[in-house]
């Protein structure tokens, strides 16, 4: 639909004006990156990490694949201890019921993997471009939808790897849809989904306190316990040796990923405790210190953050976060998520559109018909870091590392402190007071 038969005073609103901002940085950061490394690695012929955007070529869908030759042996005696089929399994055991679908019903699991993996963000955009345009008759915002879809850099980077975030990312936005549509149990079942695969999405249950749901957040509880249960005993047939072999795989997930310093992963890692350890590959790179074999370890660091990113969370709940709108609260919940675990990789972003997507909607009903207030460097601000976060970074390179994943840190904290210090209340969340005359007016 052409933005000629919108209203004059829509096509040249700060909603329309935020968009064009985001659909802008969107496509020249797109363009500058994609361009960067055609050239570097066409004309000039240069190798990895120079000549791509993704990980390394040679691994490629190795997410996948490491982990559905193990689930190929599933009903065999240590299943999740076995060395001869990988160094061990990191991720928790509901997940590995996930792989059994596609490995035990379809031949080539990959290929259905990245079939289901792809129609789920397509069929996602198609259902949340229908929304928007029940909402506003709004080209503009089309135009940012799609290009989100075709452009974003965390769904791509996620097939890239084959990683299962997908379906963990399918579950928390159905969670929410529910919880939007007042469906607490529902919610608190699919939030429980996915936080029985990874722990994280457990912070979203906290959704449930302002409206005193609590039955909501014991089921959910409830429900996280019973399907790692569940799932441990299915994996079987010794209860107790593969709890074992389970706390022996997160100590390897713990060496591997957390205390040691890979300066290639650097790059694809927006987590706080990453800053740290590029601040040390900086240095080490700049003394020519970087020599394989001796670069150093982070057991101190690991322990000390281990205490410290929960604590954080907890004091940012109890003195801030709590107090906002729930539309505040879940983005806040969100960036959390993705900013406090010792590693979160690139994929993990995947989760930036769902806040895109609901902040577009608040812009579109609330902001623009003038039920609540934004001001217009702060709604530029956001719509500017969305952009940056979901473009593709990684043509940022040194050596075989780089440092787009803390630069995308630093954007999301500059986004949390916004969503700290501004207010949100939307009728999306159902938390919107009736605006008084002075704010329509200033609308």
């Amino acid at each position: 639909m052409s933005t000629l038969t919108e209203p004059p005073a829509q096509r040249h609103s700060p909603v329309s004006r935020a968009m064009l901002l985001y659909v802008t940085v969107l496509i020249a950061l797109s363009a500058l990156a994609w361009s960067i490394v055609w050239f570097r690695g066409h004309v000039l012929h240069k190798p990895y990490p120079y000549n791509t955007l993704l990980y390394v070529p040679e691994v490629r869908f190795s997410d996948w694949t490491d982990c559905t030759i193990r689930i190929e042996h599933f009903g065999e005696s240590n299943l999740l201890g076995r060395t001869d089929v990988g160094s061990g399994y990191g991720y928790p055991a509901p997940t590995v019921y996930l792989f059994l679908v596609f490995v035990r019903l379809f031949h080539n699991s990959l290929r259905a993997y990245l079939i289901a993996a792809s129609l789920v963000f397509v069929g996602t955009t198609l259902l949340f471009s229908a929304y928007v345009r029940r909402l506003a008759r709004d080209s503009l915002a089309q135009v940012a939808i799609w290009l989100t879809l075709a452009l974003g850099f965390p769904a791509l980077i996620l097939l890239d790897r084959g990683n299962i975030e997908v379906f963990l990312w399918l579950f928390v936005l159905l969670g929410i849809v529910a919880f939007v549509r007042n469906s607490p149990y529902t919610a608190a079942l699919l939030f429980a989904l996915a936080a029985s695969m990874k722990i994280y999405p457990l912070i979203f249950l906290l959704l449930f306190v302002p409206r005193r749901q609590y039955r909501a957040i014991a089921l959910g509880v409830f429900a996280v316990c019973a399907l790692s249960w569940l799932a441990i005993v299915g994996i079987g047939p010794d209860i107790r040796e593969t709890l074992h072999v389970m706390s022996h795989n997160a100590a390897l997930v713990r060496n591997l990923f957390f205390v040691q310093l890979s300066p290639g992963e650097i790059r694809f890692d927006h987590s706080i405790f990453s800053v740290e350890k590029q601040l040390v590959n900086l240095y080490l790179h700049a003394r020519h210190l970087n020599i394989s074999g001796s670069t150093p370890t982070f057991e101190t660091s690991t322990r000390v953050y281990g205490i410290l990113a929960p604590l954080a969370f907890v004091i940012l709940y109890i003195v801030r976060l709590h107090r906002l709108p729930l539309l505040n609260q879940f983005m806040g919940f969100t960036l959390c998520a993705l900013l406090l675990p010792y590693i979160s990789r690139e994929y993990t972003l995947v989760y930036v559109y769902l806040l895109w997507a609901f902040f577009l909607c608040y812009l579109l009903t609330d902001v623009r018909a003038g039920r609540s207030t934004l001001s217009s460097t702060r709604m530029n601000l956001m719509m500017l870091s969305f952009a940056v976060v979901i473009a593709p970074l990684s043509f940022l390179v040194i050596k075989t590392s780089g440092f787009s994943g803390q630069i995308k840190s630093l954007v999301l904290l500059l986004l949390l402190a916004v969503i700290l210090d501004t207010p949100m209340p939307s009728s999306l969340f159902d938390d919107l007071a009736p605006p008084t005359s002075k704010e329509l007016k200033t609308a």
